[in-house]
């Protein structure tokens, strides 16, 4: 746990955020193979996370999740959305350049 709070924010690049949520995805399971429950940990994790999350990501997450309080597994599934979404629009855009300069 101790690791996981002290975790580096990401930079604003679609890899320093894969990086953030594949260490925290990591961290996270380790907890849950040890007998930790999301509900013992995951209220503190959770404004934790976002805070530490660049504001465009943090804007496009609440945009899709509302003004509904976060899960835990939720907010996962949301960073893991959005990073992939991020990912495929760089893939595409690097695509095109090549494109371009061909």
């Amino acid at each position: 746990m101790q690791t996981l709070l002290a975790l580096p924010a990401p930079e604003s690049t679609v890899q320093s955020c894969r990086r953030f949520y594949d260490k925290s995805e990591t961290l996270i399971r380790g907890l849950e193979s040890l007998g930790q429950s999301q509900e013992s940990y995951g209220a503190l994790l959770i404004p934790i996370m976002l805070n530490k999350l660049p504001s465009r990501i943090k804007e496009n997450i609440t945009r899709e999740h509302g003004l509904k309080q976060w899960s835990l597994d939720e907010l996962r599934q949301h960073l893991f959305n959005e990073i992939s979404i991020l990912e495929a629009g760089q893939r595409v855009n690097l695509e095109s350049d090549e494109t371009l300069h061909s």
